[in-house]
């Protein structure tokens, strides 16, 4: 039993207890049909014992197994809501970038309507100016 380390991982734990109960079934109907031998009593006792550690270690497992399904899907669960994060980051960014390209082009349009605008005064200025020197 003392191969079954404590920080083992849970399916290590569960292969090493399942052969330990095996190889203890195997034997145990023997020890216990000599209960009535004399100096057999503690014999029986250690096997009774072993019986209630492995009961102990397969709960233990369980637990462990347990926690390690705990642990796993909370990590699913924090890669999905990371996943989500940047997808909806990369949405907003590229809504930011389409709706940025949409205000430069129509501030390029403004811009291009004030420059017709000011080269046609500039050239009804100039014909003002002509008339008035004439």
């Amino acid at each position: 039993m003392n191969h079954i380390n404590a920080n083992q991982e849970p399916d290590g734990r569960k292969i090493h207890t399942n052969i330990l109960e095996r190889e203890v079934n195997s034997f145990s109907d023997i020890f216990r049909s000599c209960t009535g031998i004399s100096n057999m009593e503690d014999v029986v006792q250690s096997l009774e014992d072993v019986i209630v550690k492995i009961t102990d270690l397969k709960r233990e497992t369980t637990r462990l197994d347990i926690k390690k399904a705990e642990k796993e899907a909370e990590y699913q669960s924090f890669q999905r809501e990371t996943r989500r994060s940047v997808e909806d980051e990369r949405k907003t960014r590229e809504a930011d970038v389409e709706r940025l390209e949409e205000e430069i082009e129509e501030l390029c349009e403004s811009r291009d309507k004030l420059e017709s605008k000011i080269k046609k005064h500039d050239g009804d200025i100039s014909d003002l100016n002509a008339l008035i020197q004439s």
